[in-house]
């Protein structure tokens, strides 16, 4: 799944003027080979398995999913429950999993579940160890 730093390589395959030199030196030693499977890999996924659909992203929404209470390590953090039903309400899919956030959530709303897995390398609450989700089908 690509994320929102993936979505760089093309302005700088077309040399925008705003771009970080740091992200433009990441692009170069990345190489062909690699950019290429980034620019290869979908925004989203839409699968169902088992009766329950699942929809992959980056992030479901511009919509808010956390309320932030600490910036700097962001221990506080919860849920934005307002913020989740209002995606919700928009959602087609029974699960919705994300990232972009780099911090844990596992919430239900109306029958519906989020779940942000946080970060294998870089979570925002913390704690350093990388953090992740296992899904398994009994």
């Amino acid at each position: 799944m690509s994320g929102n730093i993936d979505e760089l390589i093309t302005p700088i395959e077309e040399n925008a003027d705003w771009i970080y030199p740091v992200n433009k030196q990441i692009y170069n030693e990345l190489g062909t080979k690699r950019v290429s499977f980034l620019k290869s890999l979908p925004s989203n996924i839409l699968m169902e398995q088992e009766g329950i659909s699942m929809y992959l992203c980056h992030n479901p929404s511009e919509i808010e999913v956390f309320i932030e209470h600490d910036s700097l390590k962001r221990e506080n953090n919860v849920p934005n429950k307002r913020g989740i039903t209002e995606i919700d309400n928009a959602m087609e899919s029974d699960v919705c999993i994300f990232g972009h956030y780099h911090l844990f959530m596992d919430e239900e709303v109306n029958g519906k579940r989020f779940i942000c897995p946080s970060s294998v390398g870089m979570p925002f609450n913390g704690d350093p160890r990388a953090q992740y989700i296992i899904i398994r089908y009994l």
